[in-house]
């Protein structure tokens, strides 16, 4: 959608920025309308039954929900956290300029990748764990979780490497504005330092929500966004004057300081031992 609306494509009207919101939209909202159509549909303890309705009556689910949102309000918190804290981020990044701003977009770009190959292993882990937890198997749950964060840390890791090969190269898919490449080589030398922490916060965040431990990931995600990347970034950028390399090197401490809280957390065996 986002290519036939931004660029006018197949008759529809091209509306350039508004078409990348627009098209966003409808993604978006298509995903939930399958999603709900699957739900309703399936026969499984998930779907949205005809009966559920009355048993949300006459009070049988209401236990159940009081569990849900237990849950949830932590989860919640971090995904408003994790919106505070970059919108400040991305004001000191605006204080760098135009060229700064491009920049960073263009990393983002690139490092999106790395992210969401973390989060998918992130996701798996989730299941691992409540299904073994579940099955009263403590020690399959954090050895599952410690295996999966090798594997996604060897995978950005590579990812990293590859960031330190050919960096220019990486950077002239999105430019070729030579004020960007050679701002963001330097940026790209930072991310692949931070990869294998990124790779392992992500995973064992997941994991903690597996657990149904979403409160401990939200006290990181907190100090991690709020304290740890904003006042990093704000030393490097404003106290050292390293321009956008600050930046980075200010979410990099994030995920260093994160990943060794997860870690510590995981290695004390009470991260599973949450009423849910």
């Amino acid at each position: 959608m986002n290519y036939l609306l931004i660029f006018g494509n197949g008759g529809l009207p091209e509306l350039g920025v508004r078409g990348a919101a627009v098209g966003s939209a409808i993604a978006i909202t298509l995903n939930a309308i399958v999603l709900i159509g699957v739900l309703v549909r399936s026969r499984s303890t998930l779907s949205l039954r005809r009966d559920m309705k009355q048993r949300f009556y006459d009070g049988s689910e209401l236990a159940t929900l009081k569990r849900v949102v237990h849950i949830a309000l932590p989860a919640v918190g971090e995904r408003l956290t994790r919106g505070i804290g970059y919108m400040g981020f991305t004001i000191i990044i605006s204080v760098l300029g135009s060229v700064a701003m491009a920049t960073h977009a263009a990393l983002l770009g690139l490092e999106e990748h790395c992210y969401e190959a973390a989060d998918g292993f992130g996701i798996a882990v989730a299941a691992v764990v409540s299904q073994r937890l579940g099955a009263g198997k403590l020690e399959e749950a954090e050895r599952g979780s410690w295996i999966t964060m090798g594997m996604a840390i060897a995978l950005l890791s590579s990812f990293g490497l590859v960031f330190v090969i050919i960096p220019a190269q990486l950077l002239g898919l999105f430019t070729e504005d030579t004020r960007i490449v050679e701002m963001g080589i330097p940026c790209l030398y930072v991310a692949a330092l931070a990869q294998p922490f990124m790779a392992a916060s992500i995973v064992l965040e997941q994991a903690l929500r597996g657990a149904g431990n979403t409160r401990t990931a939200f006290y990181i995600s907190l100090s991690g966004w709020l304290v740890v990347r904003l006042i990093a970034t704000a030393f490097f950028v404003f106290g050292l004057h390293w321009g956008l390399v600050g930046v980075w090197l200010g979410s990099t401490c994030d995920w260093m300081a994160r990943s060794i809280s997860l870690a510590i957390v995981f290695r004390q065996h009470h991260w599973h031992k949450v009423s849910v």
